[in-house]
């Protein structure tokens, strides 16, 4: 039981990251743009 909510959390944390991630790279090219003109 304690090992299944374990993973679940693991999940769950490992999607936000990977959403923050994805908005952090936006930015960043969004700033790159910007930047190059």
């Amino acid at each position: 039981m304690l090992g299944s909510s374990k993973r679940n959390e693991d999940s769950h944390m490992t999607m936000t990251i990977k959403v923050n991630y994805q908005k952090t790279f936006q930015e960043v090219v969004e700033a790159e743009k910007l930047a190059t003109k």
